[in-house]
């Protein structure tokens, strides 16, 4: 056995081995678009700590039905969050609606790319232009076409954890040499995207 000769290769078998999928890739995100789906609904819609909603492991929107990994019964915005329900959230998506969900998706910039480091993460994607409501609720909660790449969702979960206000990544913290710090890197703001309530 001996090491390939990735970079000499002509036949295509190697092609994307030094793809960083952590800022080249972009992935369909699944139930951790939840989040943004909530933060949305809880600056947007007025009551909806106040409101209830009805799972029963699917939800009937005409050519495609919204499922959820079980029936949770009826249960309130939070108890619907830390449970995940597919069905909840799909509700919660419709009354948030195209163009609230599109703009709370733009505001905290996730579908952006960053940049840090010398690196640029790639761009993700959210167009639900002209979904219909199976598309909405299935949008809310992660799926459809949503693509958003890790990096950029974690400096967008970093700004939750941060009260807010997102903090750049860094690939480098510091760099020392025989116990002297030659670098440090110093955190560096980014906007506050939501309020810390």
């Amino acid at each position: 056995d001996h090491m390939p000769d990735i970079l000499g290769d002509t036949s295509g078998a190697y092609s994307g081995a030094f793809v960083n999928r952590f800022t080249q890739s972009t992935y369909t995100p699944g139930s951790i678009f939840k989040i943004v789906t909530a933060a949305a609904a809880l600056e947007h819609i007025p009551d909806i700590q106040e409101q209830t909603f009805t799972c029963n492991g699917v939800l009937d929107y005409g050519n495609e039905d919204v499922t959820c990994e079980k029936a949770h019964g009826t249960l309130g915005f939070r108890e619907a969050f830390s449970r995940s329900c597919n069905c909840a959230f799909a509700e919660i998506a419709l009354q948030l609606g195209i163009d609230t969900l599109t703009s709370y998706v733009e505001k905290f910039g996730i579908t952006q790319s960053v940049s840090f480091d010398g690196i640029t993460t790639k761009s993700g994607k959210f167009d639900i232009t002209d979904a219909g409501k199976n598309q909405i609720a299935w949008s809310g909660i992660g799926q459809h076409r949503d693509l958003i790449n890790p990096c950029t969702y974690m400096t967008f979960m970093g700004a939750i954890a941060n009260g807010g206000a997102a903090v750049e990544p860094r690939i480098v913290e510091r760099v020392s040499c025989d116990g002297k710090v030659t670098y440090q890197a110093k955190p560096v703001m980014g906007e506050r995207i939501m309020s810390e309530a």
